[in-house]
C-alpha cells in the first residue's frame, strides 16, 4: 500500500538531520526563506541574523 511506501521511505532511520547555517549551500537558506512560514524573512539580512552563531 502506499501507507507502507511512505512509511519505508520516511523511516528516521533514513533521515539525515544537519544545521543551516550561513555557510550551507545557498539553495538551501534561499529555500529556508521561501518556506518560512511563521516568521517570514524579508531581507538576506534577516536570514543572515537567523543562521548567524549561537541559533
Amino acid at each position: 500500500s502506499l501507507r507502507d511506501v511512505l512509511a519505508t521511505w520516511f523511516t528516521t532511520g533514513l533521515l539525515q538531520v544537519e544545521r543551516v547555517t550561513w555557510q550551507s549551500p545557498c539553495e538551501i537558506a534561499q529555500r529556508v526563506s521561501e518556506y518560512e512560514a511563521v516568521h517570514r524573512i524579508r531581507y538576506w539580512a534577516d536570514l543572515k541574523r537567523r543562521l548567524g552563531p549561537y541559533r
